[in-house]
C-alpha cells in the first residue's frame, strides 16, 4: 500500500460559505463520495464510501478545508488482495 503513494499527488480544496439569509434555497455541495485510490479502487465495492455534503446556514460562515492523497501517476491500481477471491473477483 505504501508504494502506491510514494511520489503521489496531494491536493487541498478550500471553500468559503458566507452566512446565507435563506439557507433553505441554497444548494451548497450535493451529497457525494470523494473519489480517490482508497475510496474507489482498493475497496472493490465492498466498503461504501462515506457520503457527505456541504450546507450553509443563516448565522455562521464556514471555511472547510479538505486534503486528498492520491496514488502516484505510474501506479497500477486494483483492489486490496484481502478483498478478492474465488467468490469475490476484482471489480476494478
Amino acid at each position: 500500500m505504501r508504494e502506491l503513494f510514494i511520489d503521489g499527488v496531494q491536493t487541498t480544496r478550500m471553500n468559503y460559505y458566507p452566512p446565507c439569509p435563506e439557507p433553505d434555497k441554497a444548494i451548497g455541495l450535493t451529497p457525494h463520495s470523494d473519489t480517490d485510490a482508497l475510496t474507489i479502487i482498493v475497496r472493490n465495492g465492498i466498503y461504501q464510501s462515506m457520503k457527505h455534503r456541504a450546507t450553509v446556514n443563516s448565522t455562521n460562515e464556514r471555511f472547510p478545508i479538505a486534503t486528498f492523497h492520491s496514488s502516484n501517476l505510474d501506479s497500477e491500481l486494483g483492489p486490496a488482495p484481502s478483498l478478492i477471491g474465488p467468490d469475490n473477483p476484482a471489480n476494478f
